[in-house]
C-alpha cells in the first residue's frame, strides 16, 4: 500500500443550495477536524459517512443512498432499508435481495409482509414463523 493512500480527502463546493454544499467529499480520519473518519454532508456526499440528496459511502443516508449500510428513498447496499430496498439483506415495501422483507406481491392490497429468501429451501427468522404457523392450521 502507499504511504500517501491513507491521507484524509476532503473537498466541498463553494456553491450551495437550501443551505448545503452541492458536493461534499470526506473520506479517512481527520486529526485537525477530531474526526476518526469522514462526514460528508451536501447535496452529493461522498465519503465514510454520507448524508445528502445522494449518498455514496460505507454509511450512506439520503434519497438515494449507495453503501455498505445504506438507508434512503432508493437504497442499494449490502445492507438497505427503506421504501425501494435492494441488497444482501434488504427490508422495504419493494425488496430484492439475498434476504429481503417487503410487501407480498401476492396479497398486495393487504398489510400483510413476506420474507423473501434465495433459495427458497431454507427460511429464517420471520419466514420460519410464519410457515411453522401455516402448517399448524
Amino acid at each position: 500500500m502507499k504511504a500517501d493512500s491513507r491521507k484524509p480527502i476532503r473537498r466541498r463546493s463553494d456553491r450551495t443550495f437550501a443551505g448545503l454544499p452541492l458536493f461534499d467529499i470526506a473520506y479517512g480520519p481527520d486529526p485537525d477536524r477530531d474526526e476518526p473518519h469522514g462526514k460528508a454532508r451536501g447535496i452529493i456526499a461522498i465519503g465514510d459517512e454520507a448524508r445528502g440528496w445522494l449518498a455514496l459511502g460505507d454509511s450512506a443516508r439520503g434519497y438515494i443512498a449507495l453503501g455498505r449500510n445504506a438507508r434512503g428513498v432508493i437504497a442499494l447496499g449490502g445492507k438497505a432499508v427503506r421504501i425501494v430496498a435492494l441488497g444482501g439483506a434488504s427490508i422495504g415495501f419493494i425488496s430484492l435481495g439475498g434476504w429481503a422483507a417487503g410487501r407480498d406481491r401476492d396479497r398486495w392490497p393487504g398489510c400483510r409482509w413476506s420474507c423473501r429468501r434465495r433459495p427458497v429451501s431454507r427460511r429464517v427468522g420471520a419466514c420460519a414463523e410464519r410457515k411453522s404457523e401455516n402448517n399448524s392450521v
